[in-house]
């Protein structure tokens, strides 16, 4: 398990920034606004995006992993679409769907 997000969070445009160390690096994670909504249930309020990052907090660290493990770099952006990709091919059946 991961430890939740490193303070403070950062809301810019919709979208929420946080950092986390993966691999003993620390990353700045940017979870898109349409992710948050769509994949989360989110209501696009700060309190309701706040509760969808603790929630969903491993999905989404989960996803930045395998991103970084691919060489991407800082900051490591979620996208709705990362959840489905994942999903078809039998990773992530938690999802919400569309």
């Amino acid at each position: 398990m991961t430890a939740p997000p490193q303070l403070p969070v950062l809301r810019l445009d919709g979208d929420i920034f946080f950092k986390q160390r993966i691999v003993n690096k620390t990353f700045r994670i940017q979870v898109t606004h349409e992710c948050l909504i769509d994949i989360f249930g989110s209501d696009g309020s700060v309190e309701g995006d706040n509760k969808a990052l603790h929630v969903n907090h491993q999905r989404i660290v989960s996803i930045a992993t395998r991103k970084v493990m691919t060489g991407t770099i800082s900051p490591v952006k979620i996208l709705r679409d990362d959840f489905r990709t994942f999903s078809t091919v039998g990773g992530d059946r938690g999802h919400r769907p569309r």
